[in-house]
């Protein structure tokens, strides 16, 4: 596969970039070995690469881990066929302890009950005050996703990467820096994501529209509602949680609720198409914010056009087989989105300025603090037997 890289011994160059985004001090990288780049340049050819040399079959397993050299004209989108295996309410209070089980246990609810969509029968309709309800945002756990997939007897050896749904996202859209967590357990990749932000306000607009439009149980009203979607991105399988607003208890269908003057397109395609969603409603705001004035719905297949689609999730593979080419079992790497300043001639003919890179944690303070995921730690889950 014509990937365009470069490795290095030593982390030389990351303290020059800016805009990060993901919360992880600069001195974290510093203490890292790369391990491997890829430019974001000449990505058409990159990508045409990636998918003319995928061979796909029926029975591709897990222990495929690189394309092989049978050309044939793949057609991802359709190929990704996302499946609903189990469902969780996620309690807006969570464990400081990414790694704690039990304690992420008790703000499970397995499986999950969805809101409903019940938007007001009149429309233009008033929307209640912004408010202010701030809630703390701790280190991200995947202990939602593995937990609800041990209930509902999904068997994680099953996947080659098991992440959040955001994960994927970020990756598709190359429109922000990130740092993702990296690890390889027994042919399985785990991503985990870093975020900047300390809290989340559930009081703002977006959530006050969410309110308004939707009815939960009780025992719904303070969590967030989730879906396990099981999928396929070339020869990987892949599994996922992905957040859900609502369902529409008319049709089974589920929702994506938006409420914005504006939305980016690519970005909505790629959560809602990633999260199995084949809908969106949008709510039309006035320019107060205080009333929506209509209720517009989009079919997710019609935001973009086929070949808009494709690049998306060529890119995506493309980064996918990447990862599985060069990490290793029981090792832990950071996963690096960043902007190269100008000024250094080695990357001034990158016409993006955007490099990515995958750095290996050597460094024993911070192997124990990034480690987010053990083999010990899976052994205290049930195995289905499937």
């Amino acid at each position: 596969m014509a990937y365009n890289v470069k490795r290095q011994s030593a982390h030389s160059d990351h303290g020059r970039n800016s805009g990060r985004d993901d919360g992880l001090p600069l001195s974290v990288f510093h203490r890292t070995t790369i391990v491997n780049e890829l430019d974001e340049e000449n990505s058409e050819d990159t990508l045409i690469n990636a998918i003319s040399d995928l061979n796909l079959t029926e029975e591709n397993n897990i222990s495929q881990t690189s394309a092989t050299t049978n050309s044939l004209n793949v057609n991802l989108v359709d190929m990704y066929n996302p499946i609903i295996v189990g469902t969780c309410n996620v309690s807006w209070r969570l464990p400081k302890e990414h790694m704690n089980i039990e304690n992420y246990k008790k703000c499970l609810r397995i499986p999950g009950e969805p809101p409903r969509y019940s938007p007001p029968t009149h429309i233009p309709f008033s929307l209640p005050s912004a408010r202010t309800i701030y809630i703390q945002y701790p280190p991200t756990s995947l202990l939602p996703l593995l937990i609800t997939a041990s209930t509902c007897n999904v068997n994680i050896s099953n996947y080659n990467f098991v992440t959040e749904r955001g994960n994927f996202n970020k990756i598709m859209m190359c429109d922000e820096m990130y740092s993702i967590g990296i690890i390889k357990i027994d042919n399985t990749i785990y991503l985990r994501r870093y975020v900047e932000r300390k809290n989340m306000n559930k009081g703002d607009i977006g959530f006050q529209f969410e309110k308004v439009c939707t009815h939960s149980a009780s025992f719904t009203s303070s969590t967030d509602y989730y879906n396990l979607i099981s999928g396929k991105i070339g020869h990987f399988n892949v599994l996922l949680l992905a957040e859900t607003d609502a369902i529409d208890t008319n049709t089974e269908r589920y929702l994506e609720l938006k409420c914005s003057t504006r939305q980016n397109k690519r970005k909505l395609w790629t959560q809602s198409f990633l999260g199995g969603i084949t809908s969106i409603i949008i709510g039309r705001r006035s320019s107060d914010n205080q009333r929506i004035d209509s209720l517009l719905e989009h079919k997710t297949d019609e935001l973009l056009e086929m070949n808009n689609k494709e690049k998306l999730m060529r890119h995506l593979y493309k980064i996918l087989n990447f990862l599985s080419t060069n990490v290793e079992e029981n090792q832990v790497y950071l996963f690096s989105r960043f902007r190269v300043l100008k000024g250094v001639s080695e990357y001034n003919q990158n016409k993006s300025s955007y490099r990515l890179k995958l750095c290996r944690i050597t460094s024993e303070q911070d192997l124990d603090k990034y480690t987010f995921m053990t083999k010990s730690l899976l052994s205290q889950l049930p195995v289905p037997l499937n």
